[in-house]
């Protein structure tokens, strides 16, 4: 399973390779020409079985990795210590540990560390975001929209810049309406 999480983070090319066992002292009397009639016969007999046995296998490895490869590209993962880090700038693939079964970052005191606090700080974020707006909102009731220089103005008595003021209005979190 190890070598899976390698694979998933591209630390690894493939899974464990097909290895055709073959008699070393036979393999040699081959060779050497020593090998007659039925004897060399049963022997190419017994390799290309051998081939056959370890051509199944590959086709089965290459299944595999191809599963494999298919969870990296975002399939859902298999239950069990397999897991994705879930801090965004790291999703690395890790097994998770028996004693910490719930585990959803491949380090907790990098990861986790750092998820939680862009949690917060996006969540601060937003609130900062609402408030500027319900401040831009008040300033464009008291301030006339057809009058020169306005957005300015409004920026200038709600605390933001005129940019914030224009990006709002072309987002429509705040509605422009100027008198005719």
């Amino acid at each position: 399973m190890a070598r899976v999480v390698k694979v998933l983070n591209r630390q690894a090319f493939s899974l464990p390779g097909i290895t055709v066992k073959k008699s070393d002292a036979e393999f040699e009397k081959y060779n050497k020409g020593l090998l007659t009639g039925d004897l060399k016969q049963a022997f190419t007999d017994k390799t290309r079985k051998l081939w056959e046995d370890a051509g199944k296998d590959l086709a089965r490895e290459h299944e595999r990795l191809a599963e494999v490869l298919a969870w990296r590209n975002g399939a859902t993962l298999p239950t069990g210590r397999l897991r994705r880090c879930k801090y965004e700038k790291c999703s690395k693939f890790f097994l998770a540990p028996q004693s910490r079964p719930g585990c959803l970052y491949c380090k907790p005191k990098l990861c986790g560390r750092n998820y939680r606090a862009l949690k917060c700080m996006n969540k601060k974020k937003q609130r900062t975001r609402r408030r500027d707006l319900e401040r831009v909102k008040t300033a464009m009731k008291s301030i006339p929209l057809d009058a020169p220089g306005w957005k300015e103005r409004v920026a200038r008595k709600a605390r933001v810049t005129p940019n914030f003021v224009t990006y709002a209005i072309r987002r429509r979190e705040i509605r422009f309406e100027a008198a005719s």
